[in-house]
């Protein structure tokens, strides 16, 4: 049984009719030294192509919706060559 946390991304109930092309999720890096009135850090980037994200979602115990989680998304860090920059 998978496990999801809050580091784990929902995709919604069907997942082979996902609409886009390329997925970017954003997680927010936190500062351990941040306050209410600093700049926030720049977020974490990770870009996934339809097909990387349907084969590495996980559907969850009840059956209700699929979940990607942060192992599997966590290797596509940074990867812009892939929607044509860098």
């Amino acid at each position: 049984m998978a496990v999801f946390d809050s580091t784990s991304v929902p995709l919604g109930d069907e997942i082979d009719n996902l609409s886009a092309d390329f997925v970017m999720i954003c997680t927010r890096t936190k500062n351990k030294h941040e306050t209410i009135n600093t700049v926030l850090s720049i977020p974490d980037i990770f870009i996934m192509a339809k097909e990387e994200i349907t084969s590495a979602a996980t559907r969850d115990a009840s059956n209700k919706g699929y979940w990607l989680n942060e192992s599997e998304y966590k290797l596509h860090k940074d990867k812009w060559e892939k929607i044509g920059f860098g």
